[in-house]
């Protein structure tokens, strides 16, 4: 009989001890498809496009456009005519290397450098998201990205030394013309050749407090790198400045090209000007220029101003009372200018880095 007991009681305590494992493992069962869908809700899904929904890249949009697209359409697309695109290409051809195409194995999604050229300039004067310029020249992901890293080391080699790439001040003959497409487009507007306009860049906050307080806006309440660009208005830059301190204003980064419109070397015809916002300090210039009475100035159109006609008070008194866009922004000389502080991080006096890593 005793005999009999211990043997239920052996039996009872393996259930227990079987039954006990099984709950544990039940737990850690659960625990694990807890933490599996809670790392699935805090992770990102990754979507992207894929090369089964894709077309072919030798029936995609850009190979339609490229074939009958003319200067209209290039210029939308990549900021450059029809013949500047193939000139460019030429040169640009002999820095990116495509493989030859094999009967062997998978062929390649972009075969021709047209493609390549096309890729990076649609992408960097576009605003399209990655997945529309996947979609335009029909590549997957990685090809796109790895096309596009290769085509701005190529792309950067190819503008070296490539005289139509330069920045160059436009001649005196040049001014006349790029100011007479202006006027058979604005009447109100004479002699104007160009316009201005400053450009911030987001970075990383420096380390060093002098730095950072060199790159700090107060007026944009962040950390930019600043600078200035004034296109002639067929779309060439003639002059820019960059890797400026974000605490400089366009006043201070435009004081090389104040000091090149106010000068007769580059600017013999003092009625030459170029259109600004009200950033820009419009010059009246204490220092008479020697073949006219007037200085030259930064402006922007106003139908008041052509109602006044030349009469200087007149247009002394517009200039002051009206300070926008739209007005013309004389009411202070600002010849000769100062140039802003120079940036001195810390004690040692070390001139800022040039550049700064993007965020």
């Amino acid at each position: 009989m005793a005999s009999e007991d211990t043997d239920v009681l052996l039996v009872l305590a393996d259930a227990f001890v079987r039954q006990g494992e099984a709950l544990q493992e039940a737990r850690r069962e659960v625990f694990r498809l807890l933490v599996e869908e809670a790392w699935k809700v805090a992770m990102r899904s990754r979507h992207y496009l894929t090369a089964q929904c894709l077309d072919v890249p030798c029936d995609s949009a850009w190979m339609v456009l490229y074939r009958y697209g003319c200067d209209i359409n290039f210029l939308n697309a990549t900021s450059l005519t029809k013949s500047s695109f193939r000139q460019l290409l030429r040169r640009f051809a002999s820095y990116y290397y495509i493989p030859r195409a094999r009967s062997r194995g998978r062929p390649l999604k972009l075969r021709y450098h047209h493609q390549v050229l096309g890729l990076v300039l649609c992408f960097y004067v576009g605003s399209m998201e990655l997945s529309s310029l996947r979609m335009l020249f029909a590549v997957p992901p990685s090809t796109l990205a790895r096309a596009l890293r290769r085509a701005e080391e190529a792309l950067s080699k190819t503008l070296v030394k490539y005289s139509p790439a330069r920045i160059s001040w436009p001649s005196p003959s040049h001014q006349v013309e790029l100011a007479k497409l202006v006027e058979a487009r604005e009447p109100l507007l004479k002699h104007t050749f160009g316009f201005i306009d400053g450009k911030n860049f987001k970075v990383q906050q420096p380390s060093n407090a002098d730095l950072q307080n060199a790159m700090y806006n107060g007026w944009l309440h962040s950390v930019f790198v600043t600078g200035t660009i004034c296109f002639a208005v067929d779309g060439c830059i003639v002059w820019c400045k960059h890797n400026c301190p974000g605490s400089w204003n366009d006043s201070d980064t435009s004081r090389g090209f104040r000091n090149k419109l106010l000068g007769p070397v580059y600017c013999p015809d003092s009625r030459k000007n170029v259109v600004s916002d009200s950033a820009f300090p419009c010059s009246t210039t204490d220092q008479p220029h020697p073949n006219a009475a007037q200085g030259r100035r930064h402006r922007a159109p106003s139908p008041v101003a052509a109602e006044l006609g030349e009469d200087p008070p007149q247009r002394h008194h517009l200039c002051d009372a009206g300070g926008g866009v739209g007005h013309g922004k004389c009411s202070k000389s600002i010849y000769p200018a100062e140039p802003p502080a120079p940036v001195r991080p810390g004690a040692s006096g070390a001139s800022p880095e040039r550049h700064v890593s993007l965020s």
